[in-house]
């Protein structure tokens, strides 16, 4: 039997991003994330509340507003381009890949970077974690930057 979603668990995802519920038209393709869930400062994010409980192989369709990004991921970055700024509605299909228990190493790592400060000073916590690189020439990655809040 595949092991659920829960606390402490590594979770590898495969999203899609669109604007549109059946038109992920943002990301070329499914796009691969992986995070520890259950780490966040502020407990359960929105999204993790939406996986707990799920198995690998289950999917999910997320619709969420763009002005809830930051609360709704909290320090968990996933890969997806920026939205045009129209958009006000972010469509995701989110396919679980994996569950499996997280080494120690893999906490700890999980825990250092997220009390690190992304460069532009807006206390997102960094987004430097596992599948980008959100320390871009101006601080944020664009795909960073909605969820941060960053306007630089």
């Amino acid at each position: 039997m595949q092991e659920k979603v829960d606390y402490l668990k590594k979770i590898t995802l495969s999203v899609e991003a669109g604007t549109g519920p059946d038109t992920m038209d943002v990301t070329d393709g499914p796009v691969t994330a992986a995070f520890i869930f259950g780490i966040d400062k502020t407990g359960l994010t929105p999204f993790e509340q939406r996986l707990l409980d799920h198995r690998a192989g289950d999917t999910l369709s997320l619709t969420v507003r763009r002005k809830e990004l930051a609360p709704y991921f909290g320090d968990i970055a996933l890969p997806v381009p920026t939205f045009p700024e129209q958009q006000d509605n972010i469509y995701l299909n989110i396919r679980i890949l994996d569950v499996s228990p997280a080494s120690g190493r893999d906490v700890i790592r999980a825990m250092a970077e997220r009390v690190q400060d992304c460069a532009c000073g807006c206390g997102c916590g960094g987004h430097g974690h596992g599948t980008h690189d959100c320390h871009g020439e101006d601080g944020c990655a664009p795909a960073v930057r909605q969820q941060c809040g960053c306007e630089k």
